[in-house]
């Protein structure tokens, strides 16, 4: 496995998992995308701590723009507040509404039987290897991002 190549195989098992997930339509029955509910498990997730739109950036790797565009379609659907911070206004607090908790549980039990059923036969050990290596990854990609040569 010298010259090993992990693209095709994360993109495989992320396609996999995607598929996975859009199969049982996590969020159908609330009217919910998967980055939707995803974002809605991060804020329950953290529960008294407050969450900002930062967060949910440097969490899930994304964009400020792409943030935004997320934020204000759960804004429209009623499913979040951002609430100014009162010693810096610039700051807004995400909180989740009523609406948006009553719909989380159910969401959250269904992420949580997929994961459970994803990680089948793999080892305590094994998962730490792979976040560890998935971390890893990651930080080379944003490290490289901005070389244009390749």
């Amino acid at each position: 496995m010298e010259n090993y190549s992990p693209c095709a195989d994360i993109k495989s098992a992320s396609h996999a998992i995607r598929r996975r997930f859009e199969s049982l339509e996590i969020g159908k029955p609330s009217g919910l995308t998967p980055s939707q509910c995803r974002i809605m498990g991060f804020i329950m997730e953290n529960g008294d701590r407050a969450v900002y739109q930062k967060d949910i950036e440097a969490e899930f790797n994304i964009r400020r723009s792409t943030a935004t565009r997320l934020l204000q379609a759960m804004e429209h659907k009623d499913l979040i507040m951002r609430e100014p911070e009162e010693n810096d206004g610039r700051l807004k607090r995400i909180r989740l509404t009523e609406k948006a908790m009553e719909r989380s549980r159910e969401v959250l039990d269904r992420i949580s039987r997929i994961e459970r059923q994803l990680a089948e036969g793999i080892t305590a050990e094994e998962m730490k290897t792979l976040h560890s290596v998935c971390q890893r990854i990651r930080q080379n990609a944003e490290r490289t991002g901005g070389d244009k040569q390749i």
